[in-house]
């Protein structure tokens, strides 16, 4: 050992669980000199056996290396930190909203009825996009997609649910964080495919307990003959699939002008679809 140590006077201190004594060590190189010192007292004072010691290095005397020490010895255990603390694990899933300019499919397309003649629809060929959503013509006949921004669905219900940390795996988070942002694509706690989007999934365990684990669902009524003007109704649409309306320059001749009006509305699917029964919730 390349340090050397002294009790310091008057530093004794006992209590009915513990005995403290307090040291000066100087010149050690480490503090692996602390702990060979420290090694080297007593096992035992006034028949408590030793628990722990602290030291401190100095930076203000002598040329460095020495420390203030106290050592205790307890009949008190000290449990290791990983026995003694706790712990809490959490994970926050969450729908993000987001700018797109292509569908994932084209559900539906409505022509409207022209105003040249009974029962002559616009042509339904002019209106396949190709999944390109907010498309517009110009004054110069030139094309342009808008796209359409999909916001973070409002949540209208939420279910609690509380199992076991054997059932919350890795591979259950994992499904849970493949299945938020995803639409029902079957009836889903009496509610038709369409209609529910999870939206936010919140859960936590402390120390490797039960888990506490939070759903969020959106909700959108599916809707059918819906009004698009005067010469256009769209018979149905699933609540989270997207409604949007196409607008061509029509002649019209009580305003001797060259007009825009709806020509169809489109219904688009923006967002995947899932089992959301694989979640497994209580009923």
């Amino acid at each position: 050992m390349a340090g050397t140590g002294f009790e310091v006077a008057g530093s004794r201190r006992i209590t009915n669980t513990t005995a403290e004594r307090k040291y000066r060590l100087t010149g050690c190189d480490d503090e692996q000199d602390v702990a060979d010192f420290v090694g080297g007292l007593t096992a035992t004072v006034s028949g408590f056996p030793f628990a722990d010691f602290n030291a401190e290095e100095l930076d203000s005397e002598g040329e460095g290396g020495d420390y203030d020490l106290s050592v205790l010895w307890s009949n008190q255990t000290l449990q290791p930190l990983g026995e003694s603390a706790t712990s809490e694990y959490r994970f926050n899933f969450q729908a993000a909203q987001a700018k797109i300019n292509f569908s994932l499919q084209t559900i539906s397309i409505w022509p409207a009825i022209l105003s040249t003649g009974p029962d002559v629809y616009y042509p339904v060929v002019n209106l396949d996009f190709d999944g390109s959503i907010g498309v517009t013509k110009d004054e110069k006949g030139e094309w342009h997609t808008e796209g359409a921004d999909l916001p973070v669905p409002t949540e209208v219900f939420q279910l609690i649910y509380y199992a076991p940390n054997s059932v919350v795996d890795a591979a259950y988070q994992s499904l849970v964080q493949s299945l938020c942002g995803k639409v029902n694509n079957a009836t889903f706690r009496g509610y038709v495919a369409g209609q529910i989007m999870l939206v936010r999934v919140n859960g936590s365990t402390k120390n490797n307990t039960d888990w506490n684990i939070d759903f969020g669902f959106g909700y959108v009524s599916n809707a059918t003959n819906i009004p698009v003007g005067t010469r256009i109704t769209v018979e149905s649409k699933d609540g989270f699939d997207y409604l949007w309306v196409f607008d061509d320059v029509e002649k019209v001749v009580e305003a001797s002008a060259f007009l825009p009006r709806h020509a169809g509305a489109l219904v688009e699917r923006v967002y995947e679809r899932a089992d959301l029964s694989l979640l497994n919730l209580p009923t």
